[in-house]
């Protein structure tokens, strides 16, 4: 089972929103603070370059999911770029439709989501690897998401 994500109208719509904002905001720094037109014009052009880079980075990221077996392939890639994450379903405790009441540092969890303002549709799945827990944050489909329920109880009781 495979399923494709890419980011949605909604993020773009969103950062040509804020785009505006930065700008007139920009402007206002410019026109009424004379003293400060060079810092108001730099700071607005350095904004633009942050929104830009996060506009696309989200909004040309595929997000590709992926289910063979008891494996879960998911890939992002932007460009030329591609970032693989695969875990087996055996080493997955649990999967949550909500941000799970577990703590962990910020480098153990994964993010592979291609919305970024739309949390209904996220998934959680911590896992352990080793001695290494970690967390996936991703967007499976409906049917995707209870195959992957599915074969982590199947996984569960093989295991016992």
């Amino acid at each position: 089972m495979q399923e494709c994500r890419t980011g949605g109208m909604r993020e773009f719509i969103f950062s040509v929103i804020w785009s505006v904002l930065i700008l007139f905001f920009g402007r206002y720094i410019i026109f009424m603070l004379p003293a400060y037109k060079i810092a108001g014009a730099i700071f607005t052009v350095i904004l633009f370059c942050i929104l830009g880079f996060f506009v696309l980075t989200r909004y040309a990221a595929v997000f590709t999911y992926t289910l063979k077996g008891y494996n879960l392939r998911i890939n992002r890639r932007i460009g030329g770029r591609n970032k693989e994450l695969e875990i087996k379903l055996s080493e997955a405790e649990s999967i949550y439709k909500h941000k799970p009441p577990v703590h962990l540092k910020r480098r153990c969890i994964y993010k592979m989501c291609s919305s970024v303002f739309l949390c209904k549709k996220r998934r959680y799945i911590v896992y352990r690897h080793g001695s290494i827990h970690g967390m996936i944050v991703f967007e499976p489909s409906g049917e995707m998401f209870r195959k992957i329920n599915e074969l982590m109880q199947g996984a569960q009781t093989d295991k016992e």
